[in-house]
């Protein structure tokens, strides 16, 4: 499989519908689509409310550009997580990353470069000024493949919601 990076937007949602369309209905229980600009500063409140013990799916694409340059840095390193606004700040190594809740509460989500983290729950110690040297944006897939509901993502109305049209 290529690598994210060489995937536009319409082929990477593209492909996620193909394949969601194929699984069968109970095994979809929510699906989220979420764009964040490279530019815009931590943190991006999802509207998402998680419950302890769900297992959330996010596949990312995109890429973040240092502007008037040729460097760049994919959603594997730019994409960060965060459960509350006070929660401990992670994220995956590739472009997918599956996690357990460990303590409700709210999703927020990243786009980390050219900042840098002051605190384990994602401070700033760059002024917010930096985001305005980048371009870009980075499309993130949620997927709660649970065997229970992800109650919280019928709350996140603001971003696009998947309806998966033209599945048999």
């Amino acid at each position: 499989m290529t690598q994210n990076t060489e995937l536009s937007r319409t082929e990477f949602l593209s492909c996620f519908e193909s394949l969601l369309c194929q699984l069968p209905k109970p095994v979809i229980l929510s699906t989220l689509f979420i764009d964040i600009p490279s530019n815009r500063k931590p943190w991006t409140d999802t509207g998402i409310d998680l419950a302890e013990g769900e297992n959330i799916t996010a596949f990312s694409m995109g890429k973040t550009n240092l502007k008037g340059t040729d460097l760049w840095f994919g959603a594997d390193f730019q994409l960060w997580f965060r459960i509350n606004a006070d929660g401990l700040i992670f994220r995956g190594t590739r472009c997918s990353h599956t996690f357990r809740i460990d303590k409700p509460g709210r999703l927020f989500l990243a786009s980390y470069f050219p900042g840098e983290w002051a605190s384990r729950t994602g401070d700033l110690a760059t002024p917010d000024e930096v985001y305005e040297q980048v371009d870009g944006s980075l499309t993130v897939l949620f997927d709660p493949l649970a065997h229970r509901p992800a109650h919280g993502f019928k709350k996140a109305g603001r971003f696009r919601r998947c309806e998966w049209t033209g599945c048999g």
